[in-house]
């Protein structure tokens, strides 16, 4: 017995694939913060040394390929006319601190997500924050660089370059679904 998959059910495979890979990476940052805690009884430790934020982002492009918007045939050429390798962004973030200082100086690992209207988180990051507590010690000043993973850039598909003619007898420039990556930096504030 043989299945025949369409490519639209190879891609949405793979989008089930990638989320959860996001999702069983954010498990185990959180249950590994969680594990270090446990293990150092000498600090005070509590669970109030998770924090969570919202704040801006900045991701600069780290992939092979430009994030393409939009793109038209003029002249017989492909020219790209809406790129977006650099991507201001809100984002929701969760954080641990190591150490609660007397100066008000934390440090630690932190986990950000985008949260997106056609699919339920555009992207992830992974990273290290340093953040400065307020006076009333529950919420904090951050910023944080890390990795972040966009599962669905929109790039040209194979075979189509930008200011080249379209391959073979094609008319109409075709796009393709990929990851990227990119470095994030993160200004946030927590609660």
């Amino acid at each position: 017995m043989s299945y025949k998959l369409t490519g639209l059910t190879i891609i949405y495979k793979d989008l089930q694939m990638k989320t959860t890979y996001a999702l069983t990476l954010f498990i185990l940052i959180l249950t590994s913060s969680v594990s270090m805690a446990a293990e150092d009884e000498s600090k005070s430790t509590s669970i109030g040394d998770f924090g969570f934020g919202a704040g801006l982002s900045f991701t600069m492009d780290l992939g092979s390929h430009d994030r393409i918007k939009s793109a038209e045939v003029v002249d017989g050429l492909v020219r790209v006319t809406d790129e977006e390798n650099g991507i201001p962004r809100l984002v929701l973030e969760g954080h641990y601190f190591f150490r609660d200082s007397d100066f008000g100086f934390n440090h630690g690992p932190f986990v950000a997500v985008q949260p997106g209207s056609d699919e339920i988180i555009n992207s992830v990051a992974i990273g290290y924050m340093m953040g400065w507590k307020k006076a009333d010690k529950t919420s904090s000043w951050n910023i944080g660089l890390g990795v972040v993973a966009d599962p669905n850039v929109q790039t040209l598909g194979d075979g189509v370059s930008e200011n080249k003619a379209l391959p073979g007898n094609e008319t109409v420039i075709r796009y393709k679904e990929t990851t990227q990556y990119g470095l994030m930096l993160l200004f946030s504030t927590s609660w």
